[in-house]
């Protein structure tokens, strides 16, 4: 249990550290012509790098669920990006339907474990304090 907390904290840590090293970066790269795009696609590879070390501990049905939401990502940014413009009010639409997809996906996943007889205190209706939960 130890290491677990441990575990959370370095990842919280370096996730806190990294994104304001991201800043920094990104204000510094404000003064290149080319230098947001380069710090993107750093940041972009530094992320995929994270994801695919968590992807790659899940089991099967939580990598298609995984996939599942990327790919509807990527078809909601292609057609933000074919449209002459780009509304805010679309991009918060688009974001929405992309977690609406994922809690979906996260649903059907809870709701698989608990029918395969794993017990969780999700059964409850009423929310349990932190320190209960814990």
């Amino acid at each position: 249990m130890e290491n677990w907390f441990v575990s959370v904290m370095r990842l919280s840590t370096a996730m806190t550290f990294f994104g304001a090293e991201q800043v920094q970066k990104a204000s510094e790269a404000l003064k290149d012509e080319h230098g947001m795009e380069r710090a993107a696609d750093n940041m972009s590879k530094a992320i995929d790098s994270i994801a695919e070390a968590m992807i790659s501990e899940m089991g099967h049905e939580n990598r298609e669920a995984v996939e599942s939401v990327v790919e509807a990502s990527r078809k909601v940014l292609h057609q933000m990006a074919d449209s002459a413009t780009i509304d805010p009010s679309d991009f918060v639409r688009a974001s929405g339907e992309i977690m609406q997809r994922a809690s979906k996906d996260m649903t059907s996943w809870l709701n698989s474990t608990t029918s395969k007889g794993e017990s969780t205190d999700a059964d409850d209706d009423d929310p349990k304090p932190g320190d209960e939960v814990l």
